[in-house]
């Protein structure tokens, strides 16, 4: 019993910490990226990446017109 007890407890501290982790990393994405100086095609996959470059070159051309 006392090793069930031990076992559940390790269990519980794993998960929460997982989740805990995971919460953060997904609420703060963005700033872990920039951190890490990921791309954006490491970051988000090639194809993503292909439409941000896009939408940033848009932005840019419609700026300067």
């Amino acid at each position: 019993m006392l090793v069930w007890s031990i076992a559940v407890v390790i269990f519980i501290k794993m998960v929460f910490r997982q989740t805990a982790s995971t919460y953060y990393f997904a609420k703060y994405d963005e700033q872990f990226r920039e951190s890490l100086h990921f791309s954006d095609e490491e970051w988000y996959g090639k194809r993503k990446a292909r439409r941000l470059n896009k939408k940033a070159n848009k932005r840019k051309r419609d700026s300067h017109e």
